[in-house]
């Protein structure tokens, strides 16, 4: 009996391991979030913070003890989350991605000056954070269409973490015990440095002003 019913509970718990490819709900869900965010402040504002989520819910039923030694049949919704191989190659190609220069039609931009009318910024155009945890890891990838030094902001922000660079991008990943209390910190973090670098300040009236470099 015992042997059946540790054969059940293995079996149900590989359920929690959902291969990367059944995230593509989620991970539309997040480009969406990412792309709305950027849409409200290329108007008037240089950078960009987005913290993404991407879990699943997954209801999982096996037997466990009760108070009195006997397995008892119960179903529990557990989070789970992308595995961090896959998510870190999934973040970085998404903000590539999400920066590439979308040319505009000419004749639609003439007619815009005609009207006095602007084109927005597009996110190639702003200072991109991308922060993202799997169950285990930080994930974090930034973007800075200017000569920005992301490592140091990344030192000065959170610590010595190993940063890659790769042109006007940095990607960081690393390991915490709490992931989800940690990318608020991270996020809170971020916004104290970019105030010491003038980017981001609050006037008297306590509202945001999000001032170009």
């Amino acid at each position: 009996m015992t042997e059946d019913i540790d054969a059940f509970n293995k079996t149900a718990f590989e359920q929690l391991l959902v291969p990367f490819d059944q995230y593509g709900k989620e991970l539309k869900t997040a480009i969406n979030i990412m792309n709305e965010s950027i849409r409200n402040v290329s108007q008037h504002y240089s950078f960009c913070n987005t913290i993404i989520d991407i879990n699943k819910k997954v209801l999982i039923t096996s037997y466990v003890k009760d108070d009195d030694d006997k397995y008892v049949k119960t179903t529990e919704e557990c989070t789970v989350y992308p595995d961090s191989t896959n998510l870190q190659k999934w973040l970085i190609e998404t903000i590539k991605k999400t920066t590439e220069y979308k040319p505009l039609n000419p004749r639609a931009i003439e007619n815009m000056k005609k009207q006095g009318i602007e084109p927005k910024k597009q996110a190639c155009d702003i200072m991109l954070f991308l922060i993202t945890t799997s169950s285990t890891d930080i994930h974090i990838a930034i973007y800075s269409p200017t000569d920005f030094d992301i490592t140091k902001f990344i030192h000065n922000s959170i610590g010595n973490h190993n940063v890659t660079i790769d042109d006007k991008y940095g990607y960081l990943q690393f390991p915490d015990d709490s992931p989800l209390k940690k990318k608020d910190e991270i996020l809170q973090a971020f916004f104290t440095q970019l105030k010491e670098l003038g980017i981001y300040t609050i006037d008297k009236q306590y509202e945001m002003i999000f001032e170009d470099e």
